[in-house]
């Protein structure tokens, strides 16, 4: 009985240490993937003022100048109905119509500013990737 008592109590202890290093190796893990999000976060973006006043510099004022749009995006939005007959997840079906609206607000612009070809460009790389996943 003694013998029984002493292996239970080790059995207990060992699942007992073994959960704890388990949780010391998640929250490891949860500070390693914060650090590299923050990591990521300080690289400039778009958004960036510092990257902001570089390109007004760059451009010599030509950021406030409006750009015309020749482009009608047919292709685009024969994709964007090509991906909505396909069966999608719920997060996809969510980007495919925050995509659909994107491409209509700008489809109907006549000029664009130097920022909205940004938004642009990085709309339809996300419905390329969207369509790549999908394969359409």
């Amino acid at each position: 009985m003694f013998i029984w008592t002493v292996v239970a109590c080790l059995g207990f202890a060992f699942v007992f240490f073994a959960l704890l290093r388990f949780q010391r190796k998640r929250e490891k893990e949860m500070e390693f993937r914060l650090q590299e999000k923050q990591a990521q976060n300080c690289l400039p973006d778009g958004r960036n003022e510092y990257i902001r006043t570089r390109l007004e510099v760059g451009l010599s004022g030509a950021s406030e100048a409006r750009l015309p749009v020749d482009v009608k995006f047919m292709h685009a939005r024969k994709l964007l109905y090509a991906l909505s007959e396909k069966r999608l997840s719920g997060a996809d079906s969510l980007l495919l119509h925050i995509l659909q609206k994107e491409v209509g607000k700008y489809s109907t612009e006549q000029s664009v500013s130097v920022y909205e070809t940004e938004e642009i460009s990085i709309t339809l790389c996300k419905l390329l990737s969207l369509c790549a996943k999908y394969e359409v």
